[in-house]
C-alpha cells in the first residue's frame, strides 16, 4: 500500500474531534442499548474518547509548533552560516590554487635537474668512449711495438 492509499484507508480527526465529512453517532437513551449491540454504559466512555482524542490533537499541535520553531531556527543558522561557508570556499580555493602554483614550480624545476642530469650522464658516457677508445688505441699500438 502507497503512502495515499494509507492516508484514505483511515478516518481523518480534526481538531473539534470529529471525523472530517461525518459526525460521530449521537447516543440517546433509545438508542443507546442498541447501538453496535453494546450496553448504554458505554456513554461515559465515548466523552472520555473524544477528550482522549482532543488531547491527542493537542500535543499533535504542540509538537508541530515545536517542529516549525525547529525548522525556523535551522533556517536562521543556515543564514548565520552561509556568509562562513562562502569565505571558507574561496580560502580553500585559493589555497589549492597556491598547490598547484608550488606543484607545477617543483615539477618544472625537477625537470629541469633531470636534463640537467641526463646531459651530464650522456657527457660523461661520451668521456668514458672517448677514453675506452683511446686504450683500446694504445693497447693496440703497444701490441703492435712489442710484436716488431
Amino acid at each position: 500500500m502507497n503512502q495515499e492509499e494509507l492516508k484514505s484507508s483511515y478516518p481523518r480527526f480534526s481538531p473539534k474531534g470529529t471525523r472530517s465529512g461525518t459526525t460521530l453517532p449521537q447516543v440517546s437513551p433509545n438508542n443507546a442499548s442498541l447501538m453496535n449491540g453494546r450496553p448504554a454504559s458505554r456513554k461515559p466512555q465515548a466523552r472520555g474518547v473524544k477528550r482522549d482524542i482532543e488531547k491527542l490533537w493537542e500535543v499533535i499541535n504542540q509538537q508541530q509548533a515545536v517542529i516549525e520553531r525547529q525548522h525556523q531556527e535551522i533556517e536562521r543558522i543556515q543564514r548565520m552560516v552561509e556568509p562562513m561557508s562562502d569565505v571558507l570556499k574561496r580560502y580553500t580555493d585559493q589555497a589549492e590554487r597556491r598547490m598547484y602554483k608550488k606543484m607545477d614550480k617543483q615539477s618544472s624545476d625537477q625537470i629541469k635537474t633531470n636534463t640537467r642530469i641526463d646531459n651530464a650522464l650522456a657527457a660523461l658516457r661520451r668521456a668514458k668512449a672517448n677514453s675506452d677508445e683511446k686504450a683500446r688505441i694504445f693497447t693496440d699500438q703497444v701490441m703492435l711495438i712489442s710484436t716488431h
